[in-house]
């Protein structure tokens, strides 16, 4: 992993409920970046500080406090089946699923802000988020509201149903999102990683298809300041572009971050040019997403046409590229249709950390 970029430059990652670990989205992500992970189940927090002791890819930071729209204390509902710990109880009308899911303990906990954290406690302000927080997704982003025109993209875990008693839904994020300049590329199924929704089967389901759209993740980008970045010309402005191209790329929409990267100015390429490390893991990620056959509209699609095309560089550099290239792998798997589908209606483990 290339630790070239200067430390106040790496991209700085918020996972809010990090249970399990780091989510895949960034397994195997070219840059180093500094993680902070926030989970207030203490006893899952202690377990994270260990698996992410030895680890080389990332500088990680465990918080055992949840975030919140205020700073507060509050009930934290710990149920036997962990991943659907939450501040909100469980509704158990709305989804066949919950049905029998009960509370394990309550514990008191302490919430926080973003914005205090970022203000009071100095906290890195973030280019990317994570949420998977059963319910309290709404008020977290709400106690970002300051902070949320500099932050580039969004991954939110989120129920199209009233999942939790007094918790949020897909259409409260979106609405206020929206508001902040956000826009919505990808809906994702949890877990799996299969575009679309995870679905609520009954007795009678044939199979995850054959069900109720329940839930999803849901991710956003930062239209409002992206458009903004791709008119700067400083380095710092560069980096996050480059992050947000790789970002979508490795969160399964590719397309919207290399449409941003058609329209770059020549101070980005000045930039690849003057740190030629990250110019070659970028262009290994950007040819290994590029090489994946396209299908539909796209079946004329000649790749190494575009890769020419948006780069500038010479077609004959492509093998230069496809060679030793230790993220080919990665991104044909992000984008394997049919190995999504399997995941989705034969699950076999939890696919949504590393």
């Amino acid at each position: 992993m290339n630790k070239n970029i200067q430390k106040a430059q790496y991209p700085i990652i918020y996972d809010i409920g990090g249970r399990g670990g780091l989510h895949r989205s960034f397994y195997k992500f070219p840059l180093f970046f500094r993680y902070l992970s926030f989970e207030p189940d203490k006893v899952e927090a202690v377990k994270l500080k260990k698996k992410f002791r030895k680890n080389k890819n990332f500088e990680s930071f465990v918080y055992d406090f949840a975030l919140d729209k205020k700073n507060i204390i509050k009930k934290f509902y710990i149920y036997f089946s962990k991943p659907n710990s939450s501040l909100f109880k469980i509704n158990k009308k709305s989804i066949n699923r919950n049905k029998k899911i009960k509370i394990s303990k309550t514990l008191k906990i302490n919430c926080y802000s973003i914005d205090y954290l970022i203000k009071t406690k100095k906290f890195d302000i973030p280019d990317f988020i994570s949420i998977d927080t059963e319910g309290s997704e709404l008020n977290i982003l709400m106690g970002a509201k300051k902070n949320l025109n500099q932050i580039i993209g969004i991954r939110c875990e989120s129920s199209l149903q009233k999942n939790y008693e007094g918790g949020s839904t897909f259409n409260d994020i979106n609405t206020f999102l929206e508001n902040y300049g956000f826009s919505l590329i990808r809906v994702e199924t949890c877990n799996a990683g299969l575009n679309g929704f995870t679905t609520d089967m009954n007795k009678f389901s044939i199979n995850p298809f054959d069900a109720k759209p329940y839930m999803a993740d849901f991710i956003y980008y930062n239209k409002k300041y992206l458009d903004i970045l791709i008119k700067k010309k400083d380095k710092l402005s560069n980096n996050k572009l480059l992050f947000f191209i790789l970002w979508t790329i490795y969160n399964g929409c590719g397309y919207i971050g290399l449409e941003y990267f058609s329209k770059v100015n020549k101070s980005f390429f000045q930039f690849l040019r003057s740190e030629t490390k990250i110019k070659n893991i970028f262009f290994m990620v950007l040819i290994s997403y590029l090489k994946i056959k396209r299908s539909n509209y796209n079946k004329k699609y000649d790749y190494k046409k575009t890769f020419n095309q948006i780069t500038g560089e010479n077609s004959k550099n492509i093998d230069k590229y496809l060679k030793k290239n230790s993220f080919k792998k990665r991104i044909e798997n992000i984008y394997d249709t049919n190995l999504l589908i399997n995941r989705f209606i034969n699950p076999k483990k939890q696919y949504d950390t590393i």
